[in-house]
């Protein structure tokens, strides 16, 4: 025989089981959006270096000042800059760029001078393996 008591027993009430299949998929979705747009910091927090401004120093100072800007959230650094034409570029001793700031100014040696006036392409390489391409006017 069936015991009438067990019949008798509900499960929870409809609307208590839509608002927790709505928490859930609300909670699915805000971490697959974290995920995705980075927002944990795990996956979509690396460097986000820029070139803000180039400056020569001129035939005096053989140097040239660049300053960049990180909005990232991790360090990178210059791993080296390739030549302009014949002329080398060094790299100074510290060329570490922190995180979240917004200025950063390094200085690099060149081994010749620039032509005053004249366009260069500048392709920097950074530590974290992006390359950035910036267009200067000595």
């Amino acid at each position: 025989m069936y015991n009438l008591k067990r019949l008798k027993k509900k499960g929870i009430s409809p609307v208590i089981a839509s608002i927790i299949l709505i928490a859930i998929t609300i909670a699915i979705a805000i971490a697959v959006a974290g995920w995705v747009f980075g927002l944990f910091g795990a996956y979509g927090g690396g460097a986000a270096i820029k070139v803000v401004s180039v400056t020569y120093g001129g035939t005096v100072d053989d140097d040239i000042d660049i300053e960049f800007a990180n909005s990232g959230a991790t360090d990178d650094s210059v791993t080296s800059i390739d030549n302009i034409g014949t002329v080398t570029v060094t790299n100074p001793a510290t060329t570490t760029i922190p995180q979240n700031d917004p200025s950063t100014i390094l200085t690099f040696d060149l081994s010749g001078d620039l032509v005053v006036g004249q366009t260069y392409t500048l392709t920097i390489h950074l530590g974290s393996g992006n390359i950035i391409v910036h267009a200067f006017k000595a």
